[in-house]
């Protein structure tokens, strides 16, 4: 089993330092504190996964574009209540390498290492026609 293939994969993803509960829109006054910014909502991006196959290992790739939302996030000294005074989506370039092993013929152990999101262990099932 040998050869090449390609995908296309658009993913979502949630991680840590959400904001809290904040209304959507500037302090009314100046007296408020910062307390920096923070993801608003889930990661988006579309992923082009590449690999070629030499039975019973697979060389692993990836590249892609990811776009995060950010939030400013002051506090009203005031209230407690929490703002959102500026936001902003940021894009992250994706990409990795890794390498797999076939331990079947349609199951493959792979572990990646992604400049996004460090080192990467999955488990592949291979469909053949």
């Amino acid at each position: 089993m040998q050869g090449i293939w390609l995908t296309a994969v658009i993913s979502f993803r949630t991680n840590g330092d959400y904001a809290p509960s904040y209304l959507d829109y500037e302090c009314p006054h100046s007296d408020y504190s910062v307390m920096g910014w923070y993801k608003d909502g889930s990661e988006y991006g579309i992923m082009f996964y590449y690999g070629i196959i030499k039975y019973p290992f697979t060389f692993l790739g990836e590249l892609g574009l990811a776009l995060q939302n950010y939030i400013y996030l002051v506090r009203s000294n005031a209230t407690g209540w929490y703002y959102a005074h500026d936001e902003e989506t940021n894009f992250f370039p994706i990409f990795s390498i890794g390498i797999g092993i076939f331990f079947s013929p349609h199951y493959r152990l792979q572990v990646k290492i992604s400049n996004r999101y460090s080192v990467l262990l999955g488990l592949a099932l291979a469909i053949q026609k």
